[in-house]
């Protein structure tokens, strides 16, 4: 295209680049919305009828801000095309309730329109796993230390449940010296449960005689037990 000025002088002519585009007729994202932490999971972007694929981005975003961002390039193509961006990553418990979406993005010169996708809210979630760090494999009693904590990590978080003597034993529960000895802990949520045995003991160097003291046992968890799987 070309525009002229026409002054009494010679007409000048002065070439002008003219450039047609089309806004995306949708932009949609394809997730899994639960997802299982740990494990890879896929993000497709799809961008529909957008010209010219040039000038177009690609962003996904988490929460807001961007997590792979893809520009496009290569000779000007007028025809509408449909664009699609692939992204795989490994879900992590920072997933748990935030939104993911993509954009799509033309460069217009200076000004840039931009598209989006509806958010998919995404959730996580872990089967029970017991570890040392939250359930020592020995607890040891005493008279200063009146307390144990066995612990199961997971998402939901587990409840556990221990096992001896007949009975189980959750929470704040009172027993008696005598009673320690070999347990075996169930952790449990909907996605799973773990068990582990567990040795409370009496440490004399910690504390007076058994026999004297009452020993509260604190075997809180993260889950709720099912016993007849032991």
């Amino acid at each position: 295209m070309y525009c002229y000025l026409s002054p009494d002088i010679d007409d000048i002519k002065r070439p002008i680049t003219v450039m047609a585009y089309a806004l995306p007729s949708n932009v949609t994202i394809d997730m899994q919305p639960l997802l299982k932490e740990g494990e890879e999971s896929t993000i497709t972007c799809t961008v529909h009828d957008v010209a010219p694929q040039e000038l177009l981005t690609i962003n996904i975003t988490r929460g807001g801000d961007v997590i792979d961002s893809k520009s496009y390039g290569g000779p000007h193509v007028l025809q509408r095309r449909t664009v699609g961006r692939v992204y795989t990553f490994t879900a992590s418990r920072g997933d748990n309730n935030m939104n993911f979406s993509c954009e799509a993005i033309l460069q217009l010169g200076r000004e840039q329109k931009r598209t989006k996708s509806p958010d998919i809210t995404v959730q996580t979630y872990a089967p029970p796993e017991f570890s040392e760090r939250l359930c020592p494999s020995t607890l040891l009693l005493g008279k200063e230390k009146k307390q144990v904590s066995c612990l199961a990590d997971g998402n939901p978080p587990p409840t556990v449940e221990c096992k001896a003597f007949g009975r189980h034993i959750k929470n704040m529960e009172a027993v008696t010296g005598n009673m320690t000895g070999n347990y075996t802990c169930l952790a449990t949520n909907q996605y799973g449960n773990a068990a582990k045995f567990v040795t409370v003991e009496y440490d004399g160097n910690i504390g007076s005689k058994v026999g004297a003291e009452v020993i509260v046992v604190l075997l809180t968890a993260i889950i709720t037990s099912v016993w007849d799987v032991l």
